[in-house]
């Protein structure tokens, strides 16, 4: 099992700093430059926030690890679409900030609140698997870094030959498979959510 959760945490780690960096260049070229660097500070939320939530349900989350990890990386799957999607859908006008700011300013909060869901998910899966057994922690870690890495650098040549939204299809296709080599295909009810998962992924690949 430990093999399992280090493969999906270094597939996960992936996902996320691809993703971040799919979303500076969707922000940077929907908008302007600067709101990308929005980015960061959302990622960050998402994890202190995905902390907190682990913290006050840790008992709870704990005791169901086998459900709460692959649910975790199926949602971060289909949200990393839902908000692709919806960040483009936003219509949000930068050159009236000043002139119209109200309008504006709940476009801005819209467009953080759809790209704070990714993060909040994967947050609380890796948040999740570094409550595990402490002689595990270390290997947990480097799969972390690994995925990370491999993300950052990955991602960045992919950019130069598949389109942004292509990037992002890979990058919800590798959270899936996370939580694919987590759940158990014997249970009848995780073998439901993960087809409805993957149905609603394709539905979203076809919308967006």
């Amino acid at each position: 099992m430990a093999s399992r959760i280090r493969l999906a945490v270094g597939l996960l780690s992936f996902t996320v700093i691809g993703f971040e960096l799919a979303l500076m260049r969707i922000l940077s070229l929907g908008f302007w430059y600067y709101f990308a660097a929005m980015v960061i500070s959302v990622a960050l939320l998402g994890f202190g926030f995905s902390g907190t939530l682990l913290t006050l349900a840790q008992r709870r989350l704990t005791a169901q690890r086998g459900f709460w990890l692959p649910a975790l990386c199926f949602g971060t799957s289909l949200s990393i679409l839902i908000c692709a999607a919806g960040v483009q859908h936003v219509p949000l006008d930068v050159h009236y900030l000043a002139w119209n700011p109200g309008a504006q300013w709940r476009h801005i909060l819209a467009i953080e609140l759809l790209m704070l869901l990714p993060f909040l998910l994967s947050g609380g899966f890796l948040g999740l698997v570094l409550m595990d057994r402490s002689s595990r922690i270390s290997g947990h870690y480097a799969a972390n870094l690994v995925g990370s890495g491999a993300g950052a650098l990955v991602s960045l040549v992919l950019m130069s030959y598949v389109t942004i939204p292509g990037l992002l299809f890979v990058l919800a296709l590798l959270s899936f498979s996370a939580g694919a080599a987590l759940t158990s295909w014997t249970n009848r009810r995780a073998v439901t959510g993960a087809v409805a998962v993957a149905a609603i992924g394709l539905a979203a690949m076809i919308f967006f």
